[in-house]
This record gives structure tokens, C-alpha cells and sequence, in this order.
């Protein structure tokens, strides 16, 4: 189906990543559908931010090339580019900056075309070229690569001699942990707005990021001009009639419910128990220090045995309590690491030891209520229902919070057994019983997350509606009540409450992990109400631009490729398709097939 969609630009460029900038190179073509003077090209030089930038505007159709070379320890830039007269550059030839050192014009190049040579103050110069429509513009930026602030913000000079206090400091770049180098694709440079640009963005290997980190981390290009996305409103007039508005169905690709985490299960995993044990010259408790050291030390075969072996040489042992538990938290550690099955099921027999031999231990109700939140983590719903119910009959825990926790727990496996009716009914009870004002938001936005499986739409959006009211300074707890409203509304054809949703999402989450589907989802509800192109061409780019490469950002990726396949010549085509195929492979939406 994006097969159909019509292409008002076109770009031909290759992309060469570094840490924070890319470099662009080779051939570029691009075509506008408004008559512009030829005759003439004026010519801009300006400084915005800390970028100078070069700019060609009076052409209709551009054909340009930009190269890079060393030439006598010299690093130079040439542009060529037709249409240019020499007198133009008067004007600006002589212009100081701290990115330029000179500026030639080559007359006689191929074609009618002239060459620009830009010679950089600095091999640490980048360049990144790119097209505008509205006006139509050829620009090249040049600046600073982000790599080397750190020296050059200790006053180091570079391979030209420029100190410190002539480079460019770019601003909102998400740093790394620990000192390693954060994993972002771009870093924002001021007075850019990548998202109004149109350009061909280059595969990069998706193993340059680690799977083990966050997607925020990745999340490291946002306008600070914009940082509210107001570049995505949408405005009466540009809106087209309803008859004329493309099919939603046609964009259909259906993205998965955010079900966001128990909050208090988090905190629970996030303030796991300290075990302290204090020294005496006994056997037995030389013995769980042995325990202890293994523990610290993730030992966890060791550790296992030696427990075992400490249970049948001191069954009565005072210890014989926090062995268990050391043991089960060592293995469930593993498991929530690795995932491997025997690490789990040994975690879980050691906590049932130890509820079974300490009814009265002090890690009895957590244990109890932990087990079952395990059960749900491994989406073993049937398990992790029977021990809700367990601890939540439990006569020692009826006015205490881990009731209701337990009840929610209840809730959550009856809506994932598709019983729907009664997970809601059971998230009422809690939401009307408790004392705990986050108790009761957690039952109430919960209940807009069943109402999603049962496909009742427009009782979802009520739902979460209802509940933001009820409990205002809460809501921002609850991303899931945003992104599902968006797609509850996108299904039921109220697209432009849906847009309002998408917008309200990535204002307030945008470093959350669903914010590439969020803003795919804008670009396509864009296209669907009829927006200028270039506006869902720039929520496309913004998607791939803020979270690189990702399997959540592959459908705005064949997005972009789709706008451009009009106009292609058979081996284009041929090639595009093929690399529409090997992202869709990459991607873990069920349906991604059928949208490709």
C-alpha cells in the first residue's frame, strides 16, 4: 500500500555516521513542482548558532555533488553545482569565521557546472548538506565534530592552530554512562530542524547500539527551539475535507498495547533486602559467612550446594533463613539477567522453602507477593494467579497494602485470560477499597489497559479520561493512558484526536520506548488528514533522527523510502524494494508483512 503514496521530493544521498555528526557524499538530485527563476542564484553565508551555513536558493530542479579531500595537509570541501555565476560570491568571499579559511570558485567545470572549493580552518570541520522546499534552497552546513569537544572545551588547540575559543559547542547531547560514549546517532546543533529537511538516510548497523541499553539513551536529537513539536500541529486550513482524506485503513500497522509496569513492583525490585550477618566464632556461623561470600560474589553452583549442604548439617539453624533467601534472590538475579529456565525454577523452590519453613519470617509477605510477580514477569499468568489468590486470602495481609497489590495482580492475569469483565470489576474493588491515592490511579488507569483487549474504544478513551481527571498530579506516572488513547482514537477514524494524542505523547514522554512508534504514528495520522507533505516526511525523519537505528523505527523508515519510489528508474526500484524487505525482517510487529 505505500507503494501508492505520491512523492513531491526527491534525494539521492549517502550517509557517513560518526559519534554525533554525519557527513554526506555523492550525487544528489531533487525536483520541485514551482516554477523559480533560473537566471539567477543568490548566495548566503550566515552564521546560525554554531553552524555557518551556506546558502543557494533560485533553482527549481538541483543537481549538485559534494566531495571531500586532503590536499598538503590542507582538508577542503568542493561543491559542484550548476547554475552559479562567479560575481556572486564577491560578496562573501572575504567573510571571516572560524569554520572557512577561503572560499575559490572553480569556472570550467563539466556540464556548465562550477565548483566551489571551501577550504575548512580544521580537518575537525564536518559538513552535512541538505534541500529545502518551502523556499526551495541547496544548504551546506559546517561545523565542529562533537567528538572532539571535550579537548577543545580544555583548551586544547587543534591540527590548525584554532584554540578553544573558536569552536562550536553543540547543546542538548545525551552523554553516556561512566564515562563511555553515549549511543546516539546525531547530537542537535543550534538553528537546525532536521525534521523540515528531506533527505535519503543511509542504513547503519543496528548492532552499533547495545541491546542492553535503554532507548532513551539513544535519544539524542531535540530541537531546543522547538522541544514541544510545534512544527507538528496541524492548523484548520490545512486540513482537507473528510471526503478527501486518505483511508486510515491504508496506514494501518497495528502497534502493540504499552502496558506499563506495576509501579510498586518496580519499586519493590528496586529496594531488594540487604542481608547483614554478624561474626561469632561458631561453626555454623562461619558457615553462612561462607554463604554470604558466595552470595556477594555470585557464586551460584557454589552456592547452591553449600546451601543445601548448611540445611541438612543445621536444619533449626537461626540462619537457615536468610540462606534460603540469599540463594533464591542469587538465582532469580541470574534469571531476569540470562533468562534461563533452571535459574528460575531454582529461585522459586528456594522461596517456597523458605515460606514454608518461616511462616513468620519478616520475608514472608514480600516473598509471598514476589513470587507472583515473578510468575507474571515469565508470563506464566495461570501460576502467578494462583498465588495472587493465595496471598491475597491470606488473613495476615487484609488491611495491609500487599492485598490490593496482590488483587491488581489477580486483575492483570484474568484480563491476559481474556477475562475481561472480571479484571475490571476486580481494578474497581481496589480502586474503591484502598486508602493509598496511588493504589487507587494504578486500578484506574489499569482499567483503560483491559478495555483495549476488549476492543471497546471509545470506552477506553472515557476510561483514561476519567481516571487523568480523578487523579491529575499522577497521570504524567502513566504513559500507557497517551499511547493507548492514540490508538484506540486512530481505530475508530478520530484522527484528529488521535494526532492530539500522538502530539501529547511525545511532548511529554519522548525518551520513553514506544516514542518511535508515537511519532511514526504522527507522520501517518499527518498524511491522513491531508497535511503537506513535507510536515509527515519531517515526522519521519525526526522518528529515525531521535531514535536511530531500531526495530521501532523501521515502519517510518519504509515510510520515507515509499515517498520516494515514484519517481525511480527500474534498478532504483529494484533496490529500494530489496531493502524494504531486509527491514521489515528486522522488525517484531506481527503485521509488518502486510504493511510492507
Amino acid at each position: 500500500m505505500l507503494f501508492h503514496q505520491l512523492m513531491r521530493l526527491l534525494l539521492k544521498s549517502h550517509l557517513v555516521l560518526t559519534f554525533f555528526v554525519f557527513t554526506i557524499y555523492g550525487a544528489k538530485v531533487w525536483s520541485s513542482d514551482r516554477a523559480l527563476d533560473k537566471s539567477s542564484t543568490p548566495i548566503q553565508l550566515k552564521t546560525q548558532g554554531d553552524t555557518l551555513s551556506f546558502e543557494l536558493t533560485g533553482q527549481n530542479d538541483w543537481n549538485y555533488d559534494l566531495k571531500r579531500s586532503i590536499e598538503k595537509n590542507q582538508t577542503k570541501v568542493l561543491l559542484t553545482v550548476k547554475g552559479i555565476e562567479s560575481e556572486n560570491y564577491d560578496r562573501i568571499k572575504n567573510i571571516k569565521n572560524p569554520f572557512i579559511t577561503g572560499i575559490k570558485v572553480i569556472p570550467n567545470g563539466v556540464d556548465g557546472k562550477k565548483q566551489i572549493e571551501f577550504t575548512l580552518s580544521s580537518s575537525k570541520v564536518e559538513t552535512f548538506d541538505y534541500l529545502t522546499d518551502y523556499p526551495s534552497k541547496l544548504i551546506v552546513d559546517f561545523y565542529f565534530n562533537e567528538s572532539f569537544k571535550s579537548a577543545t572545551n580544555n583548551g586544547e588547540s587543534d591540527d590548525s592552530g584554532s584554540s578553544s575559543s573558536t569552536k562550536a559547542k553543540s547543546k542538548n547531547v545525551v552523554t553516556g554512562k561512566k564515562g563511555h560514549p553515549p549511543l546516539v546517532g546525531l547530537a542537535y546543533r543550534a538553528g537546525r530542524n532536521p525534521a523540515n529537511e528531506y533527505l535519503e538516510v543511509e542504513e547503519f548497523s543496528i548492532e552499533e547500539a547495545s541491546p542492553d541499553e535503554k532507548i532513551d539513551l539513544r535519544a539524542g536529537l531535540f530541537g531546543g527551539n522547538d522541544d514541544q513539536l510545534t512544527r507538528f500541529k496541524l492548523k484548520s486550513f490545512q486540513l482537507k475535507t473528510a471526503a478527501a482524506q486518505k483511508a486510515a485503513v491504508d496506514y494501518f500497522t497495528s502497534y502493540p498495547l504499552l502496558d506499563r509496569p506495576f509501579g510498586f513492583w518496580t519499586k519493590m525490585k528496586e529496594n531488594a533486602p540487604e542481608y547483614e550477618i554478624q561474626p561469632d566464632k561458631t561453626e555454623e556461623n562461619k558457615q553462612i559467612r561462607l554463604i554470604k561470600k558466595l552470595y556477594d560474589n555470585k557464586r551460584m553452583l557454589v552456592l547452591r550446594q553449600t546451601t543445601e549442604w548448611f540445611a541438612n548439617k543445621y536444619p533449626d539453624s537461626k540462619y537457615l533463613e536468610i540462606a534460603y533467601a540469599m540463594t533464591a534472590d542469587s538465582f532469580m538475579q541470574a534469571w531476569e539477567k540470562e533468562k534461563k529456565g533452571p535459574d528460575y525454577d531454582t529461585a522459586q523452590m528456594f522461596y517456597q522453602k523458605l515460606m514454608d519453613k518461616y511462616p513468620q519470617s519478616a520475608l514472608f509477605e514480600r516473598t509471598s507477593l514476589a513470587t507472583g510477580f515473578y510468575d507474571l514477569d515469565k508470563q506464566n499468568y495461570l501460576a502467578a494467579l494462583r498465588k495472587f489468590k493465595m496471598h491475597s486470602d491470606n488473613p495476615k495481609f487484609k488491611n495491609r497494602n500487599s492485598k490490593q497489590f496482590a488483587d491488581l495482580g489477580i486483575a492483570y492475569c484474568l484480563a491476559k485470560l481474556n477475562k475481561v469483565e472480571e479484571a475490571i470489576k476486580m481494578a474497581e474493588e481496589v480502586e474503591n477499597t484502598s486508602q493509598d491515592q496511588q493504589t487507587q490511579a494504578e486500578a484506574a488507569f489499569r482499567k483503560g489497559d483491559f478495555l483495549m483487549f476488549t476492543e471497546k474504544y471509545m470506552a477506553v478513551k472515557d476510561q483514561y479520561a476519567q481516571a487523568t481527571k480523578k487523579y491529575p498530579q499522577l497521570a504524567k506516572n502513566y504513559p500507557n493512558a497517551v499511547f493507548n488513547k492514540m490508538e484506540a482514537l486512530f481505530r475508530v477514524d478520530l484522527n484528529l484526536e488521535a494526532h492530539a494524542a500522538a502530539l501529547e505523547f511525545m511532548q511529554n514522554f519522548p525518551r520513553h520506548e514506544y516514542a518511535p512508534y508515537a511519532m511514526t504514528r504522527l507522520g501517518e495520522l499527518l498524511e491522513i488528514l491531508g497535511a503537506p507533505q513535507e510536515k509527515a516526511v519531517g515526522a519521519y525523519l525526526e522518528t529515525h533522527f531521535r531514535y536511530g537505528d531500531s526495530p521501532k523505527t523501521i515502519i517510518a523508515r519504509l515510510h520515507l523510502l515509499s515517498t520516494r519510489m515514484k519517481g525511480m528508474k527500474e534498478i532504483e526500484l529494484k533496490n529500494t524494494l530489496m531493502k524494504m524487505n531486509e527491514l521489515a525482517k528486522k522488525s517484531d510487529l506481527e503485521n509488518i508483512e502486510q504493511f510492507k
